[in-house]
């Protein structure tokens, strides 16, 4: 009878917490990053890809990667699905009576995506209830983990086998745990906050931004400078103790983790990406600020917050108006803080080393100053005409990320050609490497020529050969431009 009673307060508890419209929300954020994991199939061209896949396969030979370019709690995650995946086909062969056949290659990736679309989605449920503890705003935060939900880059990384989306969502639970203690001054909530921050960076390095938050957090937050300390201390033991949990032999093989002039030591990253002068900084700082990429934030929510932040910086120094944010003003210091900290620090790399994945933590404190402005401007029309412009500038990335690559329509093209002896490709995408692979054309040499034909422009020239021994054969490059934008006038060379 008490445990009878114990379930239904259990299910009143969640019905009030619109449990139901969570898990739809929920549900389809999933569904909608699985319509993305087999685009481009059965090819995979973004290399980092196949470094996850790689790695986490070769776990079973060796539980230290004995490479330290990116932290390994992604490895380890994925290892035992791997182990599932494999055994589930074994059985399946052995019942069936059918020839003993290994995994297919591709379906490690379709795991690996298939969970990060999994952390993704739930990445967008915690940014919710989040925004819900420090807001007490129930509909709004449902609308801005929709919004969330929906922004292009963070949709489409979420369908990668990449260490980004699970940095992030690892992140968000720490700041989940922030929020609960925001709630709750338990320490347990500050000792659970540390332990997810501490996953996170063990998913990617730049998860330590997270830290930031929590860092700021406890000096705002926390009552006396005894407290402070004591706070600080105990979430620095279980950052370590999350980041060693995910990245063990950091420790037990520190002699590698520590190397800097190699990509197998995780110094390596920091010392590899370049750096700004002063100048540079801050111009790239305002350009990434205002201009570069907004597609990936889906245009809205990064002008809107700009012009937003511009506004109460009016309103409080040129009016000397008394701002009211409807959220704790620490707590919506800290997020600018932190928003503009993510824009600095990634600008005071070298530009081409500059990624837009480097800024995927920031779109966490984007929605949170997104929801302060929603608080400002609560009414149903401001929402309903964000949230269609949204849509409408968005949906042309969404369609487009659904199209067949050119660069596949060609390896179809390619498939059909039969089997010359020789074939040399003019083409403008270097992933044209990775169709030959998956053709099993033998690549002796692979050389590129970047040939800038206008500002927007440029073109590779390539040269591969189908062999069917080892034998060495010439190569020559093609001197011949070719509209690579146009699949009709991409020129396929057949050897006589």
């Amino acid at each position: 009878m008490k445990t009878k009673i114990r379930v239904l307060n259990f299910l009143n508890k969640f019905a009030t917490q619109d449990f139901l419209t969570i898990f739809l929300l929920f549900f389809l954020s999933f569904i909608l990053r699985i319509f993305y994991v087999n685009v481009d199939s059965p090819y995979v061209f973004h290399p980092d890809e196949k470094t996850i896949v790689d790695s986490t396969i070769n776990l079973r030979y060796n539980l230290n990667p004995k490479h330290f370019d990116w932290p390994t709690l992604t490895y380890y995650i994925n290892y035992p699905l791997y182990n599932v995946l494999e055994r589930t086909e074994a059985k399946i062969l052995r019942d069936y009576n059918l020839t003993l056949n290994l995994v297919s290659e591709y379906n490690y990736y379709c795991l690996t995506r298939g969970l990060v679309s999994l952390l993704g989605s739930l990445g967008v449920v915690f940014l919710l209830l989040t925004i819900r503890n420090f807001t007490k705003e129930k509909n709004l935060s449902i609308f801005i983990g929709a919004v969330f939900s929906l922004m292009p880059f963070y949709l489409f990384r979420s369908s990668q086998a990449l260490p980004d989306v699970p940095m992030v969502f690892f992140g968000i639970v720490s700041l989940y745990f922030i929020s609960k203690h925001y709630l709750n001054s338990k320490i347990i909530f500050l000792i659970l906050s540390s332990l997810f921050l501490g996953f996170s960076i063990s998913s990617k390095y730049t998860g330590y931004f997270f830290g930031v938050t929590l860092f700021l957090y406890i000096l705002f937050f926390s009552s006396s400078v005894k407290q402070k300390l004591r706070n600080l201390l105990v979430s620095g033991i279980f950052i370590l103790l999350g980041f060693l949990i995910g990245t063990p032999y950091a420790l037990l093989d520190y002699n590698t983790f520590l190397i800097s002039d190699s990509p197998k030591g995780a110094l390596w990253q920091f010392s590899n990406v370049g750096k700004s002068d002063f100048f540079e900084h801050l111009t790239l700082f305002f350009k990434n600020l205002l201009f570069n990429d907004l597609g990936n934030y889906g245009y809205l929510p990064q002008v809107v917050v700009i012009i937003f932040l511009i506004y109460l910086t009016i309103q409080k120094y040129y009016y000397h108006s008394k701002i009211d944010i409807g959220m704790d003003y620490k707590l919506f210091v800290i997020f600018i803080i932190q928003y503009f900290y993510i824009f600095w620090s990634v600008s005071g790399i070298s530009e081409n080393s500059q990624r837009a994945q480097h800024f995927l933590p920031v779109y966490i404190f984007l929605m949170l100053i997104l929801a302060t402005f929603f608080i400002k401007f609560s009414s149903l029309k401001i929402k309903v005409i964000f949230l269609c412009f949204f849509l409408i500038l968005n949906s042309p990335l969404y369609l487009e990320r659904l199209e067949e690559r050119p660069i596949v329509k060609l390896s179809k093209r390619l498939e059909n050609k039969g089997n010359p002896k020789e074939i040399e490709v003019a083409y403008n995408y270097s992933d044209f490497k990775v169709v030959l692979q998956k053709l099993e054309y033998k690549i002796d040499k692979f050389d590129e020529r970047n040939i800038k034909i206008s500002d927007n422009v440029k073109y590779i020239f390539s040269s591969v050969e189908l062999c069917q021994s080892d034998i060495y054969c010439d190569y020559s490059f093609l001197a011949e431009e070719v509209n690579v934008f146009n699949l009709e006038k991409v020129i396929l060379y057949e050897k006589k």
